[in-house]
């Protein structure tokens, strides 16, 4: 793993840490949700990053065990990423639970903490397949693309065809008229 994504998952932790006790100080004053959804976001996304380098790095433990890199070299952000990812996790639950105290829900629906992450979850979905039809859409207009150059390419060679015919045609009566008459 690259010292530049050790130094990312380092600060997606540190910042989704800030996330959190934004989040814990903004609870004090906050009326409803709403006017602490944007340090919820934050919170998601610094989460998402801080996952990402965890995942790269777990990726890359995983090559110290085949023999691809030195042990050495992981040992300490192997460490650190997962203090960091520990204690975020922790940070997370007591969020949870003081964000569910102050936003209690109705009996029968879910805590307020869960309905956020639902909604987080089908957000994130469908991103992923707005993503994906992008993606198809994309190789789909790229293949219409290539399909109009062919067809293009196809008419200039047929163009080019006719304009070789025409000259040589032409090349041949200019011949024919200088010579003249066959006797």
């Amino acid at each position: 793993m690259d010292p530049i994504t050790i130094a990312a998952g380092v600060a997606a932790f540190k910042a989704a840490q800030s996330s959190i006790t934004a989040i814990r100080e903004a609870l004090d004053t906050a009326d409803d949700i709403s006017s602490i959804s944007h340090h919820i976001s934050d919170l998601f996304h610094h989460s998402r990053e801080a996952n990402k380098a965890y995942q790269a790095q777990k990726t890359h433990k995983e090559g110290v065990e085949k023999g691809e890199i030195k042990p050495d070299e992981s040992l300490q952000e192997a460490i650190d990423l997962m203090i960091h990812r520990r204690e975020m996790s922790e940070m997370i639950k007591d969020l949870e639970f003081e964000l569910n105290k102050k936003f209690p829900t109705p009996e029968g629906e879910p805590p307020m903490w869960q309905q956020i992450k639902r909604e987080q979850s089908r957000i994130q979905a469908l991103k992923i397949k707005q993503r994906r039809e992008r993606e198809a859409q994309r190789k789909i207009d790229d293949e219409e693309k290539r399909e109009r150059l062919k067809k293009l390419g196809q008419e200039f060679l047929k163009f080019g065809v006719l304009v070789i015919a025409v000259l040589g045609i032409g090349w041949m009566l200019m011949t024919a008229y200088d010579q003249g008459p066959i006797r």
